[in-house]
């Protein structure tokens, strides 16, 4: 079965939202429920949650640009 393009948007944005979000809840959880919330260790969680972020924001970019679905100018 062959999905329409407005279904194909609805599961990649899905896809893409799990991704994001969930290894920092993930990681968080893991601070809270083993009482680490201390200022530096959640930093260090900031840090982390956008540098994951980053890394699925250009691996996302990358592979959108290889399929011809966006133009990077450099």
């Amino acid at each position: 079965m062959r999905l329409s393009r407005q279904m194909k948007f609805i599961v990649e944005s899905t896809l893409l939202a799990v991704l994001l979000t969930a290894v920092p809840v993930v990681l968080l959880a893991f601070f809270y429920f083993n009482s680490l919330m201390t200022s530096q260790n959640l930093l260090i969680w900031l840090a982390a949650a956008l540098g994951w972020t980053a890394i699925i924001t250009v691996i996302y970019v990358k592979r959108l640009a290889k399929r011809g679905g966006l133009t990077l100018k450099e």
